[in-house]
């Protein structure tokens, strides 16, 4: 039975670094392209992680649990753009603003979500709630408080655009209609389980396929120096973080496995395209995100094999 465990948790780890690959692959062979990774990843946003969420939220409640992660979500990206424009100081404003959107935010839906999903799926959606506070965070007040740092005028996100970002996103409605059901104990109609749990079948693929399509190596001294800086900040003090978490908080295993999924994460997407739009070196962005892949994912197939 144990051996069992082990092979299984050993397949899936290897899955997921398979689907990665081949993506990665068939964009170098011309089959794909980057720009395949836009339409796909709106598929997985708008279909496959909104039934994913769904399907989990039958094990749902609002507890402890909830509000832990859901504060933790938001107090983690301020400490993170705290640590990013403290060590950044006297460096030029791009470089400042790379340094807050790598350090902070962290990729749920795409990455940490599947992962989850393959061992804890009961404890998806309380993932989902940590993500809750990393969107409110990353869709609007990170670029409040960078603007505010360097002293740039009229270019943060309004509380208004803010919000309309938030509920435009269906991964977010979808943590709402969790949190509602919850509140009420409520259930979705039974003749929902099959649809939305044959659409869930195919996240994590999807997920890792995207992900595969947008890795970038654009190798540079310069770009390799500045990429390790951002990510040994980020992933020394999400390691200690994560370490704390599990060893102190009271909650079963599978939520604070869940919670060392979150937390250990890569750089997120919509951090990646907020650096480039800043005015950031897109293949410095590029090398970097894909750099923190590699690391979530070598960290996130040890814990797959070491749960069991």
């Amino acid at each position: 039975m144990y051996n069992q465990l082990i092979m299984n948790s050993i397949i899936s780890a290897l899955s997921f670094v398979v689907t990665i690959f081949l993506a990665y692959w068939f964009k170098k062979l011309g089959i794909l392209k980057t720009e395949d990774g836009f339409t796909l990843s709106k598929i997985v946003l708008n279909i496959t992680l909104p039934a994913t969420l769904l399907s989990a939220v039958r094990e749902f409640k609002l507890d402890s649990v909830f509000f832990t992660f859901i504060i933790l979500g938001i107090i983690l990206n301020i400490f993170f753009i705290t640590i990013a424009l403290y060590t950044t100081r006297k460096k030029v404003d791009t470089t400042r603003a790379f340094s807050v959107y790598t350090m902070s935010g962290y990729n749920i839906g795409n990455f940490a979500i599947p992962f989850v999903a393959s061992v804890f799926p009961a404890a998806v959606p309380f993932i989902g709630i940590f993500d809750i506070g990393n969107a409110i965070m990353v869709t609007g007040p990170t670029t409040i408080i960078l603007d505010k740092a360097i002293a740039k005028k009229g270019q943060a996100p309004r509380f208004r655009d803010t919000f309309l970002k938030l509920i435009k996103s269906p991964p977010f409605v979808s943590y709402l209609i969790c949190i509602i059901l919850a509140a009420f104990s409520l259930h979705l109609p039974t003749f929902l389980n099959t649809p939305l749990a044959f659409l869930s079948e195919a996240n994590s693929f999807l997920s890792m396929f995207v992900i595969g399509l947008f890795l970038k190596f654009n190798i540079k001294k310069g770009y390799i120096r500045l990429a390790m800086q951002v990510l040994g900040y980020r992933y020394f003090f999400n390691t200690i973080i994560a370490i704390l978490c599990w060893f102190f908080l009271p909650f079963a295993i599978e939520f604070r496995f869940a919670l060392l999924f979150a937390l250990l994460s890569p750089v997120g997407n919509l951090g990646v395209m907020q650096a480039t739009e800043f005015g950031s070196d897109e293949g410095k962005v590029g090398l970097t995100s894909s750099i923190s892949i590699f690391i979530s994912l070598i960290i996130m197939c040890a814990l797959l094999f070491f749960n069991h």
